[in-house]
């Protein structure tokens, strides 16, 4: 039971994570100064994929997303109780799974 508590608050620890550094992200200085997009820039000749990713619909795309997940990390805590029983029935059921499994090729050698 307690595994299954802390599965499900890491999995909502993980939307919240997640959704403030897609809402904060794009507008700092290491959003237009990033080496990797630099780097692809350069590799593939592309000086039209910074424009594209420094423009404001890209930025408030993303930032978009780090809301919805923030969102989903709200729905899921308010489900908490619903989310740690699908956790503990999915866990039995693959274990009986595993012993029906075993039983079997028991039986057929």
């Amino acid at each position: 039971m307690f595994s299954a508590k802390l599965t499900v608050t890491l999995y909502i620890l993980v939307f919240f994570e997640l959704g403030v550094v897609l809402l904060i992200s794009p507008w700092y200085t290491y959003w237009s100064d990033n080496l990797f997009l630099t780097y692809l820039v350069q590799r593939f000749d592309a000086p039209g994929l910074l424009v594209v990713m420094n423009s404001s619909l890209i930025r408030w795309a993303v930032t978009g997303l780090g809301a919805v997940n923030i969102l989903l990390g709200i729905w899921e805590a308010f489900h908490f109780n619903q989310l740690v029983h699908l956790v503990l029935h999915d866990h039995e059921s693959s274990s009986e799974g595993a012993v029906a499994l075993s039983d079997h090729r028991s039986k057929s050698v």
